[in-house]
């Protein structure tokens, strides 16, 4: 799944995802100066006290690119108890630290209460549209099945008009 995984992370930058901490847009240069990686946003450590099956928190949906510096202030803490962290440690306040998390389609109602699976399914569907925007594929609702941790739908085959029909 790596090249829809980072497929997902160029619309995101695309769309001006920026660092968390500092709200610098994560650009080419940004990404190798800063050590820019794919991280957890609910982190492992958490997410496997909560019980949560690594299938469902080892995924897209759960990862988006964060420095090196911010992954560190993250560490294996609850969304709620790191989001203090994060703007001690950059001297930002609230609303610049939730405008630059919602940059990476990041659902703050559910994060900030530690809400996992609020969280999953809003954030799948975020990144579904933004899939669908892209490609200009109709977004899909309900699920069957998932591909990379994003839940999908079979779409149905699309009729194709025949070259003699009138319109």
């Amino acid at each position: 799944c790596a090249l829809p995984i980072l497929g997902i992370y160029t619309l995101l930058v695309r769309d001006g995802a920026k660092d968390w901490r500092t709200g610098a847009a994560i650009t080419a240069e940004h990404y190798f100066d800063e050590s820019v990686d794919i991280h957890h946003i609910f982190p492992m450590k958490w997410c496997e006290d909560q019980s949560i099956p690594l299938a469902r928190y080892d995924t897209i949906v759960n990862k988006t690119a964060l420095t090196a510096r911010t992954n560190r202030a993250i560490g294996g803490r609850a969304p709620s108890e790191y989001r203090g962290r994060l703007e001690s440690s950059a001297g930002i306040g609230t609303d610049m630290l939730d405008l630059n998390v919602t940059s990476h389609r990041v659902p703050l109602d559910a994060l900030w209460v530690d809400d996992f699976d609020a969280f999953y399914m809003e954030r799948s569907r975020q990144l579904l549209e933004l899939i669908s925007a892209a490609t200009g594929a109709a977004s899909t609702s309900g699920t069957s099945s998932t591909a990379c941790g994003l839940p999908i739908e079979t779409a149905p085959k699309r009729q194709v008009a025949s070259p003699n029909a009138k319109s």
